[in-house]
């Protein structure tokens, strides 16, 4: 096994040196391995087991199968068995030095002992799914029709506002059919229910059910009533510490006043999570987030800033295990993969919470967890990872310094310096799926996220600050080393 697992080391740096002097870096072997299948490329990397001993309980003074308790050695087990540190620094350029990766950060580790490979399928939903979010969302209330095209219904709605009343949905609900897709065509015709509630507490929501093939998504959004609907206004929640970089009229954190605490604000969306009745549901990732009117020309202005809150970003937690909560979606896919396939993005549970209550629900792509593939995953050690996560931080990013204007490659100027912070460091589950042979049936398996933030320059003095909150630099695979595509999701 050890002989295995350093080959696949070995592999990867050899792969890493022949590569790093090439300007065409997608296409690098240890980012995905091409023409073979990626379950089972990965079924043949994770036939391993770690036993206790391998994994530093001899050195620690434990009996083989005696650790039982939630001990301080027990809770640093895992931690232990890769040789990570709590905190970790480090500094890497390329050979130019106008790309640098400062690393200043916190290693974070989940107290387990260990690290199975779990099945996923993508959740298949009916009308008794519907009822049931819709009464654990919205309590025991009726769902109301809201016509696709207002602007062609004028008459009849507004027939129906003069008796404050809309159409009421029966079950089963009909769906209407959305057109095609022209960049999706394997997804066929989408089909959709534009819908509107008052719930049990006197709030008011839109209410859309979308169903592509047999996965239902969910997207509730407070209205003051039903009037609203009528102004086609649309609104966007926003992160605010990417936002305070983009634009100086945002408040300071200090001077926000949300009119909510976080831990109440949590407190409603765990209560509306709880109603779900979803197995290792919780909170990954939350943040403040302020909200815009759309709508706007150019730049957005103070005046479009209609809300603060919170937002809740909520992932399963198996085994003790959460999965790391990204902003990229998944579900894309490559040109080169036929266009039946259809895509499988990530589950997706978000809760917006200001001081009025829940304000925004939207949850896509259900799981079902399902049994365990492998009990006990053999893991590369962290000093591994990172050997892996230095050279690959500047392959991937070399690429924006090359100026590609003469070859009609790219219309823009090249980045003259690129500085890359990262700030933290997970060990988490992510899914991956074989989107050519099964796109509802996926493995959660244990990768590294590596987040921060990143400074640009055009001129090689003046730098622009970005923080894309959530998004990873990059995910690599912990069993194998290899890279997951996060916008694909393997």
């Amino acid at each position: 096994m050890m002989n295995k697992k350093m080959a696949v080391i070995v592999y990867i740096l050899i792969s890493i040196q022949m590569l790093s002097g090439c300007a065409q870096t997608s296409e690098s072997p240890i980012i995905r391995v091409k023409e073979v299948d990626a379950m089972e490329h990965y079924q043949e990397a994770e036939n391993l087991n770690v036993s206790i001993e391998k994994s530093g309980a001899k050195s620690l003074g434990l009996k083989s199968g005696g650790i039982k308790t939630e001990s301080a050695v027990s809770k640093t087990l895992l931690r232990t068995r890769l040789g990570a540190p709590k905190h970790y620094q480090n500094e890497v350029s390329d050979a130019t030095g106008k790309l640098k990766v400062f690393t200043d950060a916190d290693v974070e580790i989940p107290e387990v002992e260990k690290v199975p490979a779990i099945y996923v399928r993508r959740h298949d939903s009916n009308q008794e799914d519907i009822d049931a979010i819709t009464k654990a969302l919205f309590g025991n209330t009726d769902v109301y029709d809201l016509p696709k095209e207002i602007e062609e219904t004028q008459r009849a709605y507004d027939t129906a506002m003069e008796t404050r009343e809309l159409s009421k949905l029966t079950t089963p609900y009909e769906f209407n059919e959305e057109l095609i897709d022209p960049w999706m065509p394997e997804i066929g015709s989408v089909r959709k229910v534009y819908g509107f509630v008052r719930s049990v507490d006197g709030n008011s929501y839109k209410y859309d059910l979308t169903q592509r093939n047999e996965s239902l998504g969910i997207w509730a959004k407070k209205v003051s009533d039903e009037s609203e609907l009528m102004e086609g206004t649309s609104y966007l929640w926003s992160e605010y510490d990417s936002m305070k970089l983009l634009y100086s009229w945002i408040p300071d954190e200090n001077s926000l006043n949300i009119g909510i605490s976080k831990e109440e604000a949590q407190k409603l969306a765990d209560e509306k999570v709880s109603a779900l009745n979803l197995q290792d549901m919780q909170v990954t990732s939350s943040r403040v987030v302020l909200e815009l009117r759309m709508g706007y020309r150019g730049r957005p202005q103070q005046k479009d800033m209609t809300d603060l809150g919170y937002v809740f970003h909520y992932t399963r937690k198996p085994t003790g295990i959460p999965i790391t909560y990204t902003v990229i979606p998944a579900g894309g896919k490559e040109s080169r993969i036929n266009s039946e396939t259809v895509p499988w993005g990530y589950e997706v549970l978000d809760i917006y919470v200001t001081s009025d209550g829940i304000d925004e629900i939207c949850f896509t792509n259900q799981y079902d967890i399902g049994e365990r593939k492998v009990e006990n995953l053999e893991l590369l050690p962290f000093s591994d990872i990172m050997a892996i996560y230095e050279k690959m931080m500047l392959i991937q990013n070399v690429d924006a310094l090359i100026d590609k204007r003469e070859e009609a490659r790219d219309i823009g100027e090249p980045l003259q310096a690129k500085n890359i912070y990262v700030n933290k460091i997970t060990f988490g589950y992510t899914r991956i799926y074989d989107p050519q042979s099964n796109n509802h049936t996926g493995l959660l398996v244990p990768v590294w996220d590596f987040f921060g933030t990143y400074e640009l320059s055009y001129d090689g003095q003046n730098m622009i600050s970005v923080n894309d909150v959530d998004k990873s630099f990059i995910t690599i695979n912990a069993v194998d080393g290899s890279i997951v595509d996060r916008w694909l999701g393997y």
